[in-house]
Order: structure tokens, then sequence, then C-alpha cells
């Protein structure tokens, strides 16, 4: 819990860009949406444990029926028409390269993993990544609560590893059977 508080907290200041007397968010309908999601996705991959199906094959129903239920939505709200080539190559893009093949990657990760709470906590790591790419590609300002933010993402990484850690000497084994 200590290392998940600490990683929230960088989270928060980068949010906040460091104004905690105001806990002002720079976009307070961004971050409760990036919240929203991440509570979305926490479920998904929690109740996704517990399917035994394969993996892959669970994630491809999940993204066709998701894209049916978008085309759906898309069609009661907005009117259905099919998009230019521009915004189907991203559409397409999008799918297969930022959600199937790296999903696919982390699934693999997670069943690869001794223990799913470190390969968790990277997690933590893609606010500020994101913030480096906007930085680059698109000019974003980043500030010192991006830089303290990120130190304290990353203790809490280092700090869920350090506590998850296997005793070093081998007296915990010889006497309590680990």
């Amino acid at each position: 819990m200590a290392a998940l508080v600490l990683s929230f907290a960088g989270v928060l200041l980068i949010a906040i860009r460091g104004d905690f007397r105001s806990l002002r968010f720079s976009d307070p309908p961004g971050v409760a949406l990036a919240l929203v999601s991440s509570l979305i996705w926490a479920s998904f991959w929690l109740l996704n444990v517990k399917d035994r199906r394969d993996a892959v094959l669970k994630l491809c129903l999940n993204f066709f029926f998701g894209s049916l239920y978008s085309a759906a939505a898309l069609g009661i709200f907005e009117g259905f028409s099919l998009p230019v080539w521009a915004g189907g190559a991203a559409a397409v893009y999008v799918g297969l390269f930022e959600m199937g093949i790296t999903f696919v990657l982390w699934m693999r990760a997670m069943h690869l993993a001794g223990s799913t709470a470190l390969i968790g906590n990277l997690v933590f790591l893609s606010p500020f990544v994101s913030l480096l790419l906007l930085h680059f590609i698109i000019g974003e300002q980043l500030f010192a609560s991006t830089f303290v933010g990120l130190a304290l993402i990353i203790g809490g990484i280092l700090l869920q590893r350090e506590l998850t850690k296997p005793p070093r000497s081998g007296y915990f084994r010889a006497h309590h059977g680990g």
C-alpha cells in the first residue's frame, strides 16, 4: 500500500503541477476521464485474471465486441458513416499497434512475471512517458513538479520491488520451509 500511495502521489503531483495549496487540476475533465479510464482498465484486468480462456482470444473478442458497441453508439448518437481513408488508417493503427499488439505483450509479461504487482506498478510510468512524448512532439511544457512526480512514481515502483524481494539469506528458507 505504501508503494501504491507513493506512486499515486507522484501522479497527483504531475496532474496538479505541484500546486498543493489549491489542488487545482490543469484540466479537470481530462484528469477525471483518466481516473475513470484507470478504474475501468484495472477492473478489466482484475476480472480478466479469473477468466481461464485463451488470453489472445479473450482480447480479440473484447476488441471485436467493443468495436460493435462503439459503432452502435456512434450510429445512435452521431449518425454512422464510413471514415475517410486517413481516419480509417488511424483507427487501424491505434487498434493494431496501440491496443492489440501492446496488450498481447502486456498480458504475456503479466503471465511471465513472478509478481503481477511489480509489473502493475510500471503503469504509473505512463503519465510521465506521455508527458515526454507530448513535450517533444507538440511542445507541451514540462514543470519541475513533473520531474518530482516522476521521482515519486519511480520511488513507489522501487519500494514495491524491495518489499516483494525474497529474503537474501538462507536462514528463512532453512527454518521456515521457504
